[in-house]
């Protein structure tokens, strides 16, 4: 609390120097917003800029709703960011709106001199509404993440899985495994002796178990959110603390199938549906971390209890059917966690971030296990982003 004080007072000595008010981002704007981005990229800050164009507005009626402010010095633009408005729900029966603040953007990462732009920004995203939450950010030690920690919010990592289908491929392309010549002996030598692919199969022996609890379980492909998402989703709530909606209205603006190679499956037992999940397929090229895998990405997932094992397995069978190399997925709700191992799928050090503002969290905190039964994906935030 003392930091933000301070950082408070040093933003009011700013102020008299440096006039910054914070407006809806405007057609008029745009060139200016593009000034900015330059001197960003001129400093090497560029893998995350400020949209070049005015966004267009969101039409009536959407269930989720995008606004972007800026950070104006008179008609120069010193900062920004993107506020995305989910419909939500409470443990507790209550119905709310989640604002999601991303991309933001100060000028003081380049220039010390607004470096107050950064609280100015916090300031109005906290105006716009008490439940708000931030993810992805590029992991606990990212200047956001400490940001939000020192105001006072809530910051922890989502769990990241990931399940290897072809051993192959993810030893020869896995940065990890080629950062230093060692590594790239040993990942060699594993790939030809056959120990990489057996020492994998080992690992991920829970899968065996896993297939013996699908009698009756089938999965398919699907071209559109159904009712079948309304009932889910009425049964599934009710064992979240905290959780953006998942009805099929919102479905349908949060996945929209067949664009942006995003795909649905849904699981069905006995003919009746009892899981759905929400996949981006992405084939790497050069990535930083993933090379030129084939990569699946289970954005996200809802299902029955007694039906997460099945969901999460019939799944990772479809996906590497279809050429998957590696499946991935970031998953707070601790019963998918639970699912996604017995699956099969690994642990590893987690990049991405969620944050949650001081109401949000205390709202969490007064459920049992309140921090347990938070159901956030990448499909909450920005995990879609270089993917």
């Amino acid at each position: 609390m003392a930091r933000v004080a301070l950082a408070d007072c040093k933003m009011l000595l700013r102020d008299i120097l440096v006039e910054i008010r914070v407006a809806p981002y405007l057609p008029a704007n745009a060139s200016e917003v593009r000034a900015f981005n330059d001197r960003l990229c001129a400093q090497g800050q560029t893998e995350f800029l400020l949209p070049p164009e005015a966004p267009e507005q969101t039409p009536p009626g959407s269930q989720i709703r995008d606004s972007y402010f800026l950070a104006l010095e008179g008609t120069v633009v010193r900062g920004g960011f993107r506020l995305v408005r989910f419909p939500a729900w409470l443990g507790f029966g209550e119905e709310i709106e989640a604002l999601n603040c991303r991309e933001p953007l100060s000028e003081g990462i380049i220039n010390p001199k607004y470096s107050f732009v950064a609280l100015k920004l916090l300031k109005e995203m906290q105006k716009q509404g008490p439940y708000l939450f931030a993810m992805g950010m590029g992991g606990g030690q990212a200047r956001f993440a400490r940001f939000l920690k020192g105001a006072g919010w809530t910051v922890e990592l989502v769990p990241f899985l990931f399940r290897v289908i072809r051993v192959g491929p993810f030893l020869s392309e896995l940065r990890l495994l080629q950062s230093s010549r060692i590594k790239r002996m040993f990942s060699r030598a594993a790939r030809f002796t056959g120990v990489g692919k057996f020492g994998v199969s080992l690992l991920q022996a829970k899968s065996i178990i896993a297939g013996c609890r699908l009698r009756g379980a089938t999965i398919e492909n699907v071209t559109e959110w159904g009712t079948w998402a309304d009932e889910l989703w009425e049964h599934f709530r009710q064992r979240c603390s905290f959780c953006v909606k998942r009805d099929r209205v919102t479905l349908m603006h949060l996945y929209q199938i067949g664009k942006d190679r995003t795909e649905a499956f849904l699981v069905r037992r006995e003919g009746k549906p009892v899981g759905w999940v929400a996949v981006l397929r992405s084939k790497m090229s050069g990535h930083k971390y993933f090379g030129n895998l084939q990569v699946a990405t289970i954005l996200d997932g809802i299902a029955y209890p007694d039906a997460m094992d099945a969901t999460v397995t019939l799944a990772a069978r479809r996906l590497a059917a279809d050429g998957a190399d590696l499946i991935v997925t970031n998953q707070q709700y601790a019963p998918w966690v639970r699912a996604f191992r017995n699956a099969g799928f690994l642990s590893a050090k987690s990049n991405y971030v969620l944050a949650t503002s001081k109401a949000l969290s205390e709202a969490i905190a007064r459920q049992p296990e309140g921090r347990e039964r938070i159901h956030f994906t990448r499909g909450d935030g920005d995990g879609r982003i270089h993917l």
